[in-house]
This record gives structure tokens, C-alpha cells and sequence, in this order.
């Protein structure tokens, strides 16, 4: 920022200095000016992003993570199942008796 209010300046210095100058003269400093502020808005510093994950990941170990993941839901949903089989049995016992 310190850098766009010195070109400012010195440009501005640049135009009042050039009074008795051409028209050509105060016309490219002006001309330079808007360029020097399109290139520094152009350059300006840039945020930095930052990736937790990593390039590549390794396929086998998704592979295996996922199979894992699917035993254990397998298992889960087998416990469920049979808490209810077990439900249904005390339920068909009362109601016999």
C-alpha cells in the first residue's frame, strides 16, 4: 500500500511539475499512472490457500478404510437385527402362555 501512495504521489508531482509542458507530456504521465495502478492492483499479494488433504491418496487405503467401514455398519445392522428377532420371540412366548 505504501508503494501505490508513493507512485501516487510522484505522479501527481510529475503532472503539477510539467505546467508549461505539452499536452503529449501530461497526457502520458496521466496514461502511466493508470497503468502503474492496474499492474499494482494486478500484483497485489495474493492469500494463500491451504489444503489439509494431501495431492495424491493412497486408493488402497480408501479401498480398505471403506471396506472396514462396511463391516461395521454389516455388524451393526446384524446386532439390530437379531435384538428384534429376539423381541419377536419373548412376544410370541407370552403370547402362547
Amino acid at each position: 500500500m505504501r508503494e501505490f501512495r508513493n507512485l501516487m504521489l510522484g505522479c501527481a508531482i510529475l503532472i503539477s511539475a510539467n505546467k508549461k509542458g505539452t499536452f503529449m507530456k501530461n497526457s502520458s504521465a496521466l496514461i502511466l499512472f493508470i497503468v502503474n495502478v492496474f499492474f499494482l492492483n494486478a500484483c497485489g499479494e495474493e492469500t494463500k490457500e491451504t489444503h489439509n488433504k494431501p495431492a495424491v491418496t493412497n486408493p488402497v487405503n480408501t479401498y480398505l478404510d471403506s471396506r472396514v467401514d462396511a463391516m461395521d455398519l454389516a455388524k451393526k445392522s446384524v446386532k439390530e437385527s437379531n435384538e428384534r428377532v429376539e423381541e419377536q420371540d419373548k412376544a410370541l412366548e407370552s403370547l402362547i402362555k
